[in-house]
């Protein structure tokens, strides 16, 4: 079964099988009233869709190549955006979004970046999005915390819990900075009773990997200590990275002519957030199924039932399968594009 999900193929096919599904449940009783509202969407619309795929791969692109300049100071922006249509693609189908990071290695490869360099770069790309995901989200929550837990109770210990999870990786990064050798000391503990449940059974090989990453995020952290206009920089590109993720609903919802109002504005951006904390953990290959159900949950209340609907199908059309399609090209591109070297074997 862990070869099966470890099959690209398996999980793309498993993606779309999901997508097929979720599509028939949302459209058997309302479809005709749903895809008269898709029918509204003209070719702008269509190109407004493509450009926000684009331009928030793009973001991250610019993200990825700040960090590469610490190491490889002639790295493009291109090369940034190829790097991150990549790791959305195998983001997307593999589980738990755990091929993203090896596909980067693979690609910084080929962009002339060795390992250990590229494993710094993606250590800092982790510490600094995921603290300003945690702030943002948190933000979020306390600004309309006594209208979402009136009208969301039922769900609000959800987003809590997955804001509990995400915010215990900072906390344990934390650990790692002020306190290394408490930290290893945990960790190494942490082994030994894996070993003992069989979990592991290699102890020292797992003793050396684990010392290797921290090594590695060590690494990362001087780096960033070095240079704070950095830090400012990944901090303000990360922000505007989540602000569009989060208002690609409104953008959707003003593509089908739905009435947005500025306060509906920001009650969608707090909504986005509050689905992608529920699913920042999902297991499933893109988190198929689980994004679309709590999109609608969510979303239902302030929308309706319809255009709920219709929003999310445009939604996962931008922020999913335009992405997928993105990493497909620029994988192949990466690929093929030039000889053959010895990483491409990561990927065969």
């Amino acid at each position: 079964m862990k070869k099966l999900f470890n099959n690209y193929v398996f999980n793309f096919a498993l993606v779309m099988l999901i997508s097929y599904l979720v599509s028939r449940i949302v459209l058997k009783d309302n479809g005709p009233q749903i895809l008269l509202m898709i029918k509204r969407l003209d070719t702008f619309s269509v190109f407004v869709m493509i450009f926000c795929a684009i331009f928030y791969q793009l973001i991250i692109g610019k993200i990825i190549t700040e960090l590469s300049r610490t190491v490889k100071k002639d790295y493009s922006l291109f090369q940034g955006f190829v790097n991150a249509t990549v790791a959305g693609l195998f983001q997307g189908i593999t589980p738990s979004a755990t091929g993203g990071q090896f596909a980067q290695v693979y690609v910084f490869k080929k962009h002339g970046i060795d390992f250990s360099d590229s494993a710094g770069i993606l250590w800092l790309d982790f510490i600094v999005y995921q603290s300003t995901f945690v702030a943002f989200t948190l933000l979020m929550i306390l600004f309309k915390f006594q209208y979402f837990i009136g009208t969301y109770r039922e769900y609000m210990g959800l987003v809590i819990i997955g804001f509990i999870i995400n915010g215990s990786v900072i906390v344990s990064l934390m650990l790692m900075v002020l306190v290394p050798s408490v930290y290893r000391w945990i960790s190494h503990q942490g082994i030994d009773l894996l070993v003992k449940m069989r979990i592991v059974k290699d102890k020292e090989n797992s003793i050396k990997k684990l010392d290797g990453k921290l090594a590695e995020f060590e690494k990362g952290i001087n780096r960033l200590k070095s240079n704070g206009k950095l830090i400012l920089r990944l901090i303000i590109l990360n922000v505007l990275r989540l602000l569009f993720y989060y208002s690609i609903p409104a953008i959707c919802a003003l593509l089908l002519k739905i009435d947005l109002t500025f306060e509906l504005y920001i009650d969608m951006i707090v909504l986005a957030s509050f689905v992608s904390l529920i699913n920042a953990f999902n297991p499933l290959p893109g988190a198929s199924g689980g994004m679309e159900a709590m999109y609608l949950v969510m979303f239902s209340y302030p929308l309706g039932n319809y255009q709920a609907v219709s929003t999310m199908f445009l939604w996962r059309l931008i922020s999913f399968y335009f992405v997928l399609i993105l990493g497909i090209v620029s994988f192949i591109g990466v690929k093929y594009g030039k000889k053959k070297n010895k990483g491409d074997s990561l990927c065969e």
